[in-house]
């Protein structure tokens, strides 16, 4: 893992609140041990995929600061997947596009090709 993909995994763990293992326990609890789209249980195969099911605490509006109940539900990982799909698209195209802003003019040849442009020789 890059240094700044392992910055950014530090950035995003911080943004939870201290207790957020309780919490997650607590949401999971709410529902019975049961994903709150699909309904598979807390250990046993999924119903589609055959994986054993781990449920997790999800944010409906993907801001780990929000522990509002009305904001987390407790998911399966096939059903938090399938709901942070288009989110986890808008971040990648949003990061590569900030990286290629960042690129200096003529640099984007060597960016591709993994060389430093002329200008930094």
């Amino acid at each position: 893992m890059s240094p700044e993909a392992k910055a950014y995994r530090r950035a995003q763990r911080a943004r939870y609140p201290r207790n957020w293992k309780r919490i997650s326990r607590w949401v999971i609890a709410r529902a019975g041990y049961r994903c709150e789209a699909c309904g598979a249980g807390q250990g046993k195969p999924h119903p589609v995929s055959g994986s054993k099911v781990i449920l997790g605490a999800a944010h409906l509006n993907h801001q780990p600061e929000n522990v509002s109940p009305d904001n987390l539900r407790a998911w399966c990982q096939r059903c938090h997947l399938r709901y942070d799909h288009p989110h986890h698209l808008a971040q990648i195209r949003t990061n590569r596009l900030a990286r290629l802003a960042a690129v200096p003019p003529g640099g984007l040849l060597a960016l591709m090709l993994g060389t430093k442009p002329d200008s930094e020789r």
